[in-house]
């Protein structure tokens, strides 16, 4: 008899940091559509700021809904390699052509640029990268059912991600003038991030392995629409959904705002590399401690103290505008940004075992695409919403000069905004006890599936 493999055991290190890699094939373009991508489509192409936040908006839209698509997707494949694995090897090549779909803008009418900027955001983003992330939220938990071993594999991708964005932030302008400049050195810049993020998605497929989705007890297909109500009972799901919506909106101020605020408050556009520096690098830090910190402070306390780092960097920043005291005040921001990044993935698996509690329903991938939906309805509004505010005051990217109110605009959005999202986080999580409640869910869970097998039995 085939002895059954221990799914409660912890992952591997090896396992763990393999899929801590996924970041490198899916962060790229998440960097883009938020720090990059809307100067691109004003600063490169010529497109007025205001369109381009109303085309995102419209996008991010149905892009948020199509990631409870792709949960649901995921919770239904039944291949031989899994069920969210298999998602690495056939999405490889569409990654690839993904980040180039999004700079080869061509030089049409206005209208024509539009279309085909709605058309390649949404086949990128909406439909290629949306799968691929419902699949890679999910992953862990079918490589493994220890809670402790998720939490670190999620903070892990968090720490890769928070690499990867660094790099990405600080010298990708770098990187596109070497590589021309102009809109050629951005597709140049999109065809070498797509080539490596399906070669590395190859290398993931056939360097994990699945232990406990075909062969769980407890696996059941779900309706999409049954899911959905399932979902709705889920409270915990709503508060992680929330707080992440807001975490991303945090950064698209201060990521893609960034770039406004280094070009025409700080009047050097490659500023911007320092103040990335100054924000992400901190961001480590928490990251690299986490997986420690769990054993002794709760996640939803980690995440209040997070909310206070932010709120505190940020007034300092915005009692010193300049200095060593705006670098200690963005450098506080963003170890308060990634105590957050990091719990709430982790929070968002949890919350699958209280979902399956509350409503009898298993839906992991589904569940987990609450990052995916709060990342790309963050990224979607913050962005829009800075594009609609930017071409409101009288913004234009291919003007010498910019009007006073389009500067007074972009400095509140990178300093005052924040502040104001840190004291929402701070109450919010005031309704999450998910931490408190967990074993007693598990416990029960167990004596259900317990009585299920024993029936099966009779």
């Amino acid at each position: 008899m085939k002895e059954k493999m221990n799914v409660e055991a912890p992952c591997s290190a090896k396992t763990t940091a393999i899929f801590a890699l996924s970041e490198v094939a899916t962060n790229p373009i998440a960097t883009i559509l938020m720090a990059f991508l809307v100067y691109f489509y004003t600063d490169v192409i010529g497109l007025n700021a205001a369109i381009v936040g109303l085309v995102i908006l419209v996008s991010k839209v149905m892009d948020g809904i199509s990631d409870l698509i792709g949960g649901n997707i995921v919770d239904h494949t039944h291949a031989k390699s899994g069920k969210a694995r298999p998602w690495y090897l056939r999405l490889a090549i569409p990654m690839a052509l993904a980040y180039i779909m999004l700079f080869t803008v061509p030089n049409w009418s206005t209208g024509g640029k539009i279309a085909y900027v709605f058309i390649s955001y949404n086949l990128s983003s909406t439909v290629i990268y949306t799968m691929f992330n419902a699949a890679m939220a999910a992953f862990p938990i079918f490589l493994t059912k220890n809670r402790e071993s998720r939490a670190a594999m999620s903070t892990l991708r968090l720490f890769v991600a928070c690499a990867v964005q660094i790099i990405l932030t600080m010298f990708g302008l770098q990187f596109v003038e070497m590589l021309g400049g102009g809109q050629a050195g951005w597709i140049k810049f999109a065809a070498i991030l797509g080539a490596v993020a399906a070669l590395m998605m190859v290398f993931i497929y056939f360097n994990t392995k699945e232990i406990s989705s075909e062969n769980d007890e407890n696996a059941e297909d779900v309706p999409f629409w049954t899911a959905i109500r399932a979902l709705l009972h889920n409270k915990y799901w709503f508060i992680v959904l929330i707080a992440f919506f807001i975490g991303v909106v945090i950064q698209v101020c201060t990521l893609t705002d960034g770039v406004y605020y280094a070009k025409y408050v700080l009047n050097d556009i490659n500023m911007q590399a320092n103040l990335t520096m100054y924000f992400l690098v901190p961001n480590l830090i928490p990251l690299a401690l986490l997986p420690y910190c769990y054993k002794y402070i709760s996640k939803k306390n980690l995440c209040v103290i997070g909310a206070v780092f932010l709120l505190v960097g940020t007034a300092i920043g915005i009692a010193f505008p300049a200095g060593a005291g705006f670098v200690v005040g963005l450098a506080l921001r963003g170890i308060g940004y990634g105590i957050n990044a990091g719990c709430q993935p982790a929070m968002v698996i949890d919350a699958v075992v209280y979902g399956e509690w509350k409503t009898g329903y298993n839906i992991p991938g589904i569940t987990t695409t609450a990052t995916c939906a709060a990342q790309k309805l963050g990224s979607g509004i913050g962005t829009a919403l800075l594009g609609l505010v930017l071409g409101w005051f009288g913004y234009n990217g291919l003007a010498e000069t910019q009007p006073p109110m389009a500067i007074s605009a972009i400095n509140v959005t990178y300093m005052i905004v924040p502040a104001i999202l840190s004291i929402v986080w701070i109450i919010l999580f005031k309704f999450y006890k998910l931490d408190e409640e967990y074993p007693k869910y598990v416990k029960e869970l167990e004596e259900r599936h317990a009585q299920k097998a024993k029936e099966r039995v009779q």
